[in-house]
């Protein structure tokens, strides 16, 4: 997603939007997006998601074995009975070196000077919703079921602060979740939900624009003439 304002968007006051989907199942390929992004003036603000549901991915049904963090960055994690419990630093190293590898972003902060944010799938839901398929990656829903509540958000809880950590150091900037997004336990809220296990709605999906276009007129008066030194 690539974020324009002024007289570049084209439209006076107003900001341009180009949204593209990467990968083999996208409309653009990766090489097409580098060469949209060379091209991009410095004052242009590049959005993308892509790290962010390894969480779902081990956490979101119930494991063979079931299991759940004691803590998570966020503070205590109550450990259902019967379940056996990872420790923080193992699940964390598990997580890392999913991060630590050669990525689309190496490449895009090669081929622009623009800022890049990067925003994380949104946190877990109380109740996930079931879509009309009834397995996920191979497991039947039915069967497994959903593992507990505060077993999915501690999982999420670690795996953005890890995220947040490793772009951080690479100069990426990282969204935080909208606050009225969230109910008080940190779970996303109903009126945001999509009807599937995962994902939010175009509510939760304006309140991310709200931010990006917030994060662009920052960028823009930082890089207006009678800011520059």
């Amino acid at each position: 997603m690539v974020l324009q304002a002024g007289e570049r968007s084209g439209v006076p006051g107003g900001v341009e939007l180009d949204v593209k989907w990467l990968g083999k199942n996208g409309d653009t390929s990766n090489a097409e997006a580098l060469e949209l992004i060379a091209d991009l003036p410095p004052e242009s603000l590049i959005a993308i998601t892509h790290f962010g549901t390894l969480h779902n991915i081990i956490g979101i049904l119930n494991h063979p074995v079931p299991f759940s963090l004691a803590e998570s960055p966020a503070g205590p994690v109550p450990v259902p009975e019967g379940h056996a419990v990872i420790p923080l630093q193992q699940m964390r190293a598990f997580i890392e070196r999913s991060l630590h590898k050669p990525t689309f972003y190496d490449t895009v902060q090669a081929a622009t000077t623009c800022p890049i944010v990067h925003y994380m799938p949104p946190p877990p839901k109380e109740i996930p919703g079931v879509r009309a398929k009834e397995s996920y990656r191979g497991q039947k829903i039915s069967e497994a079921g959903f593992a507990p509540k505060p077993s999915r958000l501690a999982l999420w809880q670690l795996e953005d602060a890890l995220v947040r950590e490793y772009l951080s150091k690479r100069g990426i900037g990282s969204l935080d979740v909208p606050a009225q997004a969230l109910t008080p336990e940190g779970f996303l809220a109903e009126e945001f939900f999509a009807p599937d296990m995962t994902h939010a709605n175009w509510r939760y999906g304006a309140l991310i624009l709200n931010d990006l276009v917030a994060r662009l007129g920052r960028l823009e008066e930082e890089l207006s003439p009678e800011n520059r030194v």
